[in-house]
């Protein structure tokens, strides 16, 4: 179908300009017997950069009083898509199924990602003492404590849930709990940085069009997530077992 082809190729396109990527090409092999018609097949794989004169952000110098600023999402982005397939196929009208706000289901979740390269490059450039990144994807808010640091994230404040998440989430059924170690729940990326400093990353955030705020901070204790608006807690063995999105 030419639609999905221009369509997967227009997305390919902006979000190549969106991260200032360069798409090297690849191989575009047929492969009759195991992919059907009608169906796709994609891999990929990126390279990244360091700047020069930076070390890599890993984690080493978060420290207890960091503040957390979470970035909001746009939606579904890159995790989450078996379950939202799973939801549509028990649904009578399948994607076609209304949101409360009257939006189908299924073109909600084609809702663009948000990139946050250039929110990234903002915060290198910047006076900004950034101690750690974290991309939210799978594993929802369990990637707060992605870096192996006996470190307590104790957030107080939360994004607003996407319509489409809340609706995946309720009709699969899922607590709290569930839906913020599964999905992203309306946080697509956080930046850790400098007591003190977490304003001006809201700000900077602000600039490139992102919703964000100061959620929480980085305290001394054991390796766990504490999301005090909605009372759960996720422990360090968690990270483990989560469920994949």
């Amino acid at each position: 179908r030419r639609d999905r082809h221009d369509a997967l190729l227009a997305g390919w396109r902006e979000g190549c300009i969106d991260a200032g990527a360069t798409w090297g090409g690849g191989e575009s092999p047929s492969l009759p017997g195991l992919v059907q018609a009608q169906d796709i097949e994609l891999a990929g794989s990126a390279v990244g950069m360091v700047p020069e004169g930076r070390a890599a952000i890993l984690g080493a110098d978060l420290a207890p009083g960091d503040e957390i600023v979470l970035v909001a999402s746009s939606g579904l982005h890159a995790n989450g898509s078996s379950l939202a397939r799973a939801v549509a196929d028990r649904l009578e009208h399948g994607y076609a199924t209304p949101l409360p706000g009257g939006r189908p289901f299924g073109e909600a979740l084609l809702d663009r990602s948000v990139l946050y390269v250039g929110l990234v490059r903002a915060l290198l450039a910047s006076r900004i003492d950034v101690h750690y990144l974290s991309h939210i994807t799978g594993h929802g808010l369990l990637k707060l404590m992605r870096a192996r640091r006996e470190l307590t994230y104790r957030v107080s404040w939360l994004p607003s849930v996407p319509e489409v998440l809340q609706f995946l989430v309720e009709q699969a059924g899922m607590a709290p709990a569930a839906a913020y170690q599964t999905v992203n729940m309306g946080s697509g990326f956080a930046v850790y940085c400098a007591a003190g400093e977490g304003e001006e990353a809201v700000r900077l955030a602000s600039e490139h069009g992102l919703r964000a705020g100061v959620a929480g901070a980085v305290e001394e204790g054991p390796r766990r997530v504490v999301l005090e608006p909605i009372d759960v807690v996720f422990e360090s063995g968690d990270m483990d077992l989560a469920p994949s999105g």
